[in-house]
């Protein structure tokens, strides 16, 4: 990886900037968080909401690494000859190198509403499955949309929409051994994932909508006991500068420190705050509050640029790695454009020799289901792609 062409490319080449613009830049640089239910909703299919729409990396680290959930319905099984022996870090990048992007994005961000009436988030969520056969086994991507408009006022009405859309290959390898089964036309999932899948059609009967109100969507982590979350008008409260951000972060990451049990696998500090600032780039703030948390991120040591990508829509970003412990958790891109967040994704970071086959319960006993292609590092199983992500001041359909 070129990091210095990365830089170039997203640093275009000024006038010299003035004597107090770089004291300012190096005195900002020193001083310098749903799969879970949301409270007072109601259950069902909102449950269906994906885990990294607020990244609950502290979960992650505590659980492990799993591409799907397993389920009494159903399970997804993995055998190795080899295990693994965990996760490794992205290869390559620097955390000066991140530094660098991320300071640079900061500096980019100019939402085009400071507040609104309505915090809008919509997504697509791409999760891998196994689609082929024992003699040609491949994967897909199994895409869901997500929309919510989040209410600032105290007894707003929020909305949220979720539909199960299509499936897509993964990758051009998968595609050919697709070919090679005879290239199915659909998938029947019974369990998991219900429902008839195709590469062109959205899942019939898959739409949902529902709603609530004056619910705490301000997700900023994982206390020892429950999630840290604060209500939107709160939210857009937070200090607008690192260190301000940074005096707001600490006494929760304090009292989640405190809570958590001598050895176990949670998080220090520092890397609480660092997740704080993460989970910040998709909760509803200002823009200024948006630039703190990528300058609090641009400070933590556990950051680092991994390469330039195009996610699923062709849009072309930075990847970064947050890592804990020295594994990367996450990575989540950055448009090289506006500094804006585009996706985030979860890598298979395990050693290859794993072979993946979905099975399913019915009449209590469990039947094979699809086979899929085996793991390799650095192989995407699962993105959050957002297509709109900022305020509004329309009110939602429906």
């Amino acid at each position: 990886m070129d990091e210095l062409k990365m830089i170039a490319e997203l640093l275009p080449a000024p006038e010299p900037p003035a004597a107090e613009a770089v004291q300012s830049a190096y005195d900002r640089l020193a001083a310098v968080t749903m799969a879970a239910t949301v409270p007072g909703r109601s259950p069902g299919r909102r449950a269906d909401w994906p885990r990294t729409r607020k990244v609950r990396t502290a979960g992650w680290l505590a659980g492990g690494f799993a591409v799907l959930a397993a389920a009494a319905a159903f399970a997804v099984l993995a055998a190795s000859a080899s295990p693994g022996t965990g996760p490794a870090g992205p290869s390559g990048g620097s955390n000066l190198a991140a530094r660098t992007v991320l300071l640079a994005a900061a500096r980019q961000i100019n939402g085009s509403h400071a507040t609104g009436a309505f915090w809008v988030v919509r997504l697509l969520d791409d999760q891998l499955y196994p689609g082929g056969t024992k003699a040609h086994p491949y994967d897909l991507f199994l895409r869901r949309g997500f929309s919510t408009w989040e209410s600032v006022a105290p007894h707003g009405r929020d909305i949220y929409t979720s539909q199960y859309l299509t499936a897509r290959l993964a990758t051009a390898a998968d595609a050919a051994a697709w070919r090679a089964a005879g290239h199915p036309s659909q998938w029947v999932i019974p369990a998991g994932w219900p429902g008839r899948w195709s590469l062109t059609k959205p899942v019939p009967g898959g739409a949902y909508t529902g709603s609530g109100k004056g619910q705490k969507v301000c997700v900023l982590g994982d206390g020892h006991l429950n999630q840290i979350a604060l209500t939107a008008a709160q939210c857009l409260r937070l200090p607008q500068t690192a260190a301000g951000l940074r005096a707001v972060l600490r006494p929760y990451a304090e009292q989640y420190v405190r809570g958590t049990p001598v050895g176990s696998t949670g998080l220090t500090e520092a890397e609480w705050i660092a997740n704080g600032a993460y989970q910040i780039l998709t909760d509803p703030v200002r823009p200024q509050t948006e630039a703190a948390a990528l300058r609090l991120l641009a400070e933590y040591p556990g950051t680092a640029l991994v390469a330039t990508v195009r996610d699923p829509l062709g849009r072309a970003g930075y990847a970064l790695a947050l890592r804990f412990r020295d594994h990367a958790v996450v990575e989540f891109i950055i448009s090289r454009a506006t500094g804006q967040l585009l996706a985030t994704r979860r890598v298979f970071t395990s050693p290859t020799g794993w072979v993946r086959q979905s099975w399913y319960y019915l009449g209590s006993t469990y039947h094979p289901g699809l086979y899929g292609r085996p793991w390799y590092p650095g192989m995407v199983a699962e993105w959050n792609i957002f297509t709109e992500l900022g305020w509004s001041n329309t009110a939602p359909r429906g």
